[in-house]
């Protein structure tokens, strides 16, 4: 059996992040940049499609998701409609039967920077000082972060510091015999 194929997804209506797991060292990270289609349901609808259809290609073959889950402290119509855009994406995940992990974006913060309320730059420039990566946007920066808490979450990299260690311990919190829970879908964090 192949070892899980684990991907890191920052949902954007823009600019969705994506960080895959690949046979090296580090994942495949891209971005699928969109444009809005109009403002009416059909229009809006079929955008979150083509997106949800892009995002599914280039995950193909990962088997366990780690989504950013939503920010609760964003306003305006961007919270309707990125909301309506995270159903179809994780409805779409969902009907794969993949392990769709959401981590809340404090969680994902702290796991990165060691502080739940860091900026994006200190987010960006800790990946940047740990791994030696340069991505285009933002996105891609938090997809590498989601990517990188699955791994250390399902036990395939050690954690750099205590901080890190709290995936680890959700995960042996949510299943006693140390392995992935057994519903389909977790929040951790929110």
């Amino acid at each position: 059996m192949n070892p899980p194929k684990i991907a890191g997804i920052d949902p954007s209506l823009t600019r969705t992040g994506i960080a895959v797991s690949s046979a090296e060292p580090l994942p495949i990270v891209s971005a699928i940049k969109s444009k809005p289609q109009g403002q009416d349901l059909p229009e809006r609808f079929a955008r979150y499609s083509w997106l949800a259809d892009k995002t599914m290609q280039a995950i193909e073959g990962a088997n366990i998701v780690f989504i950013e889950g939503y920010s609760y402290g964003s306003r305006g119509r961007a919270v309707v409609t990125l909301g309506e855009y995270g159903g179809v994406l994780r409805s779409r995940l969902l009907d794969e039967e993949m392990e769709v992990y959401e981590i809340a974006p404090t969680m994902l913060k702290q796991f990165v920077t060691g502080k739940g309320n860091a900026g994006k730059p200190a987010f960006i420039s800790r990946l940047v000082k740990r791994w030696g990566v340069e991505f285009a946007g933002e996105d891609e920066y938090f997809a590498f972060g989601l990517w990188w808490f699955g791994q250390v979450f399902c036990g395939f990299m050690e954690p750099d510091n205590i901080i890190q260690r709290l995936p680890l311990l959700i995960r042996v919190g949510l299943n006693t015999n140390n392995a992935l829970p057994q519903s389909r879908t977790q929040g951790i964090g929110t």
